[in-house]
């Protein structure tokens, strides 16, 4: 979703693996996570779930979120 609004308000796309880690506003796991596993499957799962949604990797800790649609966030309370 942190992906999805930075695309939304700043309109970029692309991303490192440093700046995900460091965004405190994402509150990580307590335990050491392995945050290039966690971003393998989630391409995975888009791969496999979504026509509109895809990760692609660009080089060594950087990744772009390719939104093929128009997107309109909406938060669930």
């Amino acid at each position: 979703m942190k992906l999805l609004q930075i695309y939304g308000g700043e309109q970029r796309a692309r991303f490192t693996n440093r700046e995900i880690r460091l965004d405190e506003s994402l509150q990580p796991p307590d335990i050491k996570d392995n945050l290039e596993a966690r971003l393998i499957l989630l391409r995975r799962r888009l791969a496999e779930k979504s026509e509109v949604l895809r990760l692609i990797p660009e080089g060594r800790g950087r990744f772009r979120l390719d939104v093929r649609h128009p997107l309109v966030l909406v938060e669930h309370l």
